[in-house]
């Protein structure tokens, strides 16, 4: 069963959820999200569905988005005051459950006040937001990951960012072997890596600088 449970609104964050699916997934393993619109079968029953699904979670990551608090239904009234509301029902069965919620603030929205919440919903104030803004989504995508990292207790399987690299800087090599890596500068080993070897016996020949020869890998680590 998945351990992150990702809430949302089709009408608010849709998008955002999307996306947000897809980089867990990379991180952490395909089969560890909830995520209704691929984890709620057509002829399933959804409250079922959810209770299942919450009883394995290990976080829900509650997406709010600019009209969290307040989309309506068609007869007018504000869908967090019916307590059929599947989002509503989806965060107060995580509070109940006492399962650990992490909001994610996407599209500009902000925390709302608690005189905006039915009493139900106003614990999830208790908990540190973070934002997802599009225009900085590669930065900040690291801190909801670290941060799932945390609530899961194990490391992420592959990593979604990629390391700054610097190829051929201050090059002084003659010849080149196989397996080596000649002339990298990175700053971070990829998740599930015990370690690189750069340059390591490396000698270059008839290359210029940009020019990549060989990759040494010398383990991968636990996952």
């Amino acid at each position: 069963m998945a351990e992150v449970f990702i809430s949302y609104r089709h009408d608010d964050s849709e998008g955002w959820a999307g996306r947000l699916a897809e980089a867990i997934q990379i991180a952490f393993g395909e089969t560890e999200v909830f995520f209704d619109m691929e984890s709620i079968i057509p002829s399933a029953e959804w409250r079922r569905s959810i209770e299942e699904a919450l009883t394995s979670c290990k976080v829900l990551i509650a997406l709010i988005g600019p009209r969290w608090v307040s989309a309506a239904a068609p007869a007018g009234q504000r869908r967090l005051d019916n307590p059929q509301d599947v989002v509503r029902y989806e965060i107060a069965s995580a509070l109940h459950h006492g399962i650990p919620l992490l909001p994610v603030l996407v599209g500009g929205a902000t925390l709302p006040q608690s005189a905006e919440l039915p009493k139900e919903l106003q614990g999830v104030l208790a908990y540190q937001a973070l934002e997802l803004p599009t225009r900085r989504w590669k930065r900040d995508i690291e801190l909801v990951l670290a941060a799932v990292e945390k609530a899961l207790g194990r490391p992420q399987v592959n990593s979604t960012s990629v390391a700054a690299v610097k190829v051929g800087e201050n090059l002084d090599i003659e010849d080149v072997q196989a397996g080596d890596l000649a002339g990298i500068k990175g700053n971070k080993v990829p998740s599930g890596m015990s370690q690189i070897e750069v340059g390591k016996a490396a000698r270059l020949k008839r290359s210029k600088l940009g020019d990549i020869v060989g990759v040494k890998i010398t383990g991968r680590g636990e996952h």
